[in-house]
């Protein structure tokens, strides 16, 4: 009993001492009208001020003109005690001149005693009035502001954050750093001396904060942030153009813009910042950045950091944008050879010019590639923005694992390997080209297949999904060396789909030699390569050569009837380049790069 006792007397005291506005509405966030605040008694010209406030969505207005404005409410005190009262102000246009003596009064009256605090000096940035008072009776007094000035003449005051509460009571925030707290001084959040600490009560709702200083030298640049976690409610924070090199921001998770750029920050974790619509982290040295929490993100910059990793893959990645002349986005990040994002096709689309050029989108930056040899397959890749840069070869396996619909159609490839990688395709177009071998039997999600016009011996699309594949989106015609096509059953092929091929096609579940690089060809030695013109075919019986050019045209044909294992070609007179030299031998077909010097 006597511990439970001992328990309810501490709550007690605690909860009486403390701090504790007595004033009700003192931020006057709520109003009755738009000339009367609730809990306030008006006089002549007052009104409600939406656009010029300390904190939260209102401040009140008072006005000179014609009349002297005046708000009043009531406060009960004991006597003996001590109360601190405090106020925000500010004079909503500059250029009055003192003479005129513009002057905001607060007043503490009751039977007779009352106390009076004045303010002379005119300033358009929020200041803090502050003073004490000690009743001699238990009573409810009256506290009044008003706003009195030259006859005549019209001054406009804006007041915000009335406080009256029990004086020692205060809670207070360490602010390690002198620049950090003058800043604060100067932004009108605090007055008093420069002590290291700070009135908890006055940042704890404050929900936007600048410390960008005005003169952006070494003397005036803030190194600690240290107390910052108070500031609970920040929604917006500009702490750019200091020397910070850590950030701690894992209390203000109501932020949604942040700008921290040019400091020595060397890490960013925003891991609790799960609001940030806005993100300026540009002329740092981060190395690491992980957004993909951030849903609601509409803008970044992080140019000129030393970023290896960064991850903006947020599920709503169109959300980001940027305007013509903004310099916002990823360049200046020498190692950051891989952005991870939504969709990489809409970023090469979109946004090719917010990253240095040797970086790619994707969206896995696993490191691991498709090889593409034709450079006009990979081409068409480049231009329907599923690749960048210039060809090489290769294509980041990622770019092109979730592609549902492509068309590579007339675009002389002559090559398709790589497509294999594309493991999600339904819909592909790739007609009027010169390709030999197709193999389909690992697309199990296709629906159209428009492969016509091309130079088929082989194809495949036994893939077990036949029954997919809709009879007008799919055409293997116009393909004359094509003899056979492997499908799951010829029966329903024959059935439903006899219009779509050559007429001397057929539809098997066991055509043979199939796929895009066939068994026969596997020990097959073409060399010289690069050649000057003569190259030897070994290991392998071809019945034919043909070569094709980059563009795909077809510029030489050779004949063999010799069935021998080695056999020659000469590629002299053609133009120096590459070309592709295709192995055929019955329904078998290979296709070999060739550099002709």
């Amino acid at each position: 009993m006597k511990t439970k006792l001992l328990l309810i007397l501490l709550l007690a005291h605690f909860t009486f001492y403390a701090q504790v506005n007595l004033v009700q509405n003192g931020g006057f966030e709520k109003w009755t009208n738009s000339t009367t605040p609730t809990n306030w008694i008006v006089e002549n010209n007052v009104k409600q001020n939406t656009t010029s406030y300390f904190r939260g969505f209102n401040s009140v207005q008072l006005s000179t003109f014609s009349t002297l404005p005046k708000i009043t409410t009531q406060i009960p005190m004991k006597a003996g005690v001590t109360y601190t009262i405090k106020l925000k102000y500010k004079f909503i246009s500059a250029g009055y001149e003192s003479s005129r003596f513009p002057r905001v009064t607060l007043r503490i009256a009751n039977n007779g005693e009352s106390k009076y605090f004045n303010i002379k000096d005119v300033d358009t940035e929020w200041r803090t009035l502050e003073g004490s008072f000690k009743p001699d009776q238990d009573l409810i007094y009256d506290l009044s502001v008003s706003l009195s000035g030259y006859q005549n003449y019209e001054f406009l005051a804006a007041i915000d954050e009335v406080m009256v509460y029990v004086a020692g009571t205060e809670e207070y925030t360490y602010i390690p750093d002198r620049d950090f707290e003058m800043r604060l001084r100067d932004r009108g959040v605090e007055v008093g001396d420069i002590n290291g600490l700070v009135l908890t009560y006055w940042i704890k709702t404050l929900t936007s904060l600048d410390l960008e200083p005005e003169i952006k030298t070494p003397t005036f640049e803030i190194k600690d942030l240290t107390g910052i976690e108070d500031f609970t409610e920040l929604a917006s924070l500009n702490c750019s153009y200091n020397n910070l090199t850590t950030l701690d921001l894992s209390k203000n998770t109501a932020l949604t813009k942040l700008d921290c750029s040019s400091n020595n920050l060397t890490t960013l974790d925003l891991s609790a910042q799960t609001k940030i619509t806005s993100l300026r982290c540009n002329s740092n040295k981060i190395t690491s950045l992980d957004l993909s929490k951030q849903t609601g993100l509409n803008y970044i910059s992080c140019f000129g950091n030393a970023l290896t990793y960064l991850n903006i893959k947020n599920g709503n990645n169109t959300a980001i944008y940027w305007n013509g002349t903004d310099n916002g986005g990823f360049t200046s990040n020498p190692n950051l050879s891989c952005i991870i994002v939504d969709d990489p096709v809409y970023w090469n689309k979109n946004w090719m010019k917010k990253k240095n050029g040797s970086a790619i989108y994707s969206s896995t930056c696993d490191g691991k590639y498709t090889d593409i040899p034709d450079a006009n397959f990979e081409k068409k890749l480049i231009a329907l923005n599923i690749d960048a840069g210039q060809p090489d070869g290769k294509v980041l396996t990622s770019s092109i694992s979730a592609i549902t619909t492509l068309d590579v159609s007339a675009s002389s490839i002559a090559n398709l390997k790589g497509i294999e990688d594309f493991s999600s395709l339904t819909n592909l177009n790739c007609s009027q080209n010169q390709l030999v071998n197709l193999d389909f039997s690992k697309h199990t999600a296709l629906t159209a297949l428009n492969c016509e016009s091309n130079n088929l011996y082989n194809l495949n699309i036994k893939n077990g999904k036949n029954t997919l594949l809709v009879y007008n989106r799919i055409s293997f015609k116009s393909n004359p060396n094509l003899k056979c096509i492997q499908v799951d059953d010829e029966n329903y092929s024959n059935i439903n789909w006899s219009q779509r091929k050559d007429a001397l096609t057929n539809y098997s579940s066991t055509c043979t030699f199939l796929g895009t690089e066939d068994s026969t060809f596997n020990q097959a030695v073409v060399h010289p390569n690069p050649t000057k013109g003569e190259l030897y075919i070994e290991n392998v019986s071809v019945e034919k050569a043909t070569v094709y050019n980059s563009l795909g045209q077809l510029v030489k044909s050779f004949t063999f009837s010799n069935g021998e294992s080695s056999n020659t070609i000469n590629l002299s007179g053609l133009p120096k380049g590459v070309y592709y030299v295709y192995l055929i031998n019955g329904d078998a077909a290979s296709a070999k790069k060739i550099i002709l010097e």
